[in-house]
This record gives structure tokens, C-alpha cells and sequence, in this order.
């Protein structure tokens, strides 16, 4: 799975996740991107999936899943998937969003 990976809520209804690429010798393929996923604690087959195309350039990759509930307990989650499909998923991390200040 992608290594590293934090996440924190940049406001009511958007996290911002942060990870390195998993090790390449482990990748079974070419790597095609990354699958952000997240799901309201409470509700787990409620799963938001974010597609990511994977940036060569630097090591640490940065994505984004908006259009969440404010002031919502989230799982979060991040792999890496292939022609042969998904690899193993990051171990879920657990983010609220923010609540809206109005």
C-alpha cells in the first residue's frame, strides 16, 4: 500500500491527503494512480472514491475528496492500482471536518 499517508480536513467539507508511492518493486504492473477513498464512520458502504493520476516528479503526492458532511467522522483510506487492479489499502485513518464557522 502507498506508504506514509496522512490526511487532515482543509475545512467543512474537503481532506487533503498526503503519501509516497508504494516501494516500485512491490507494484504488480505500471502503476496507474491512486484511489483516495473515504466513508462517514458511521456508514461504511457510503464510500466516496477520488481517482488520482500518479505525478513521476515527486516523491510525496497530494490529493483532495470534496463534497463531504461538515463536522462528519471519516475513514480514510489510499492504494495504488494497476492494469491488474487495486492494491492493498493504506490502513484507514480516522479525520472529522471541520464545522462551519456560520
Amino acid at each position: 500500500p502507498p506508504q506514509g499517508v496522512e490526511v487532515k480536513a482543509v475545512n467543512s467539507t474537503t481532506i487533503e491527503f498526503t503519501w509516497n508511492p508504494p516501494p516500485q518493486q512491490f507494484i504488480n504492473g505500471i502503476n496507474q494512480g491512486y484511489k483516495l477513498m473515504a466513508w462517514p464512520e458511521r456508514s461504511p458502504e457510503d464510500v466516496i472514491i477520488v481517482t488520482i493520476t500518479p505525478d513521476y516528479h515527486g516523491t510525496r503526492h497530494l490529493g483532495y475528496i470534496s463534497g463531504l458532511k461538515k463536522f462528519t467522522w471519516y475513514l480514510t483510506s489510499v492504494l495504488c492500482f494497476t492494469t491488474p487492479g487495486n492494491g492493498p489499502r493504506s490502513v484507514p485513518k480516522l479525520v472529522q471536518t471541520h464545522e462551519d464557522s456560520k
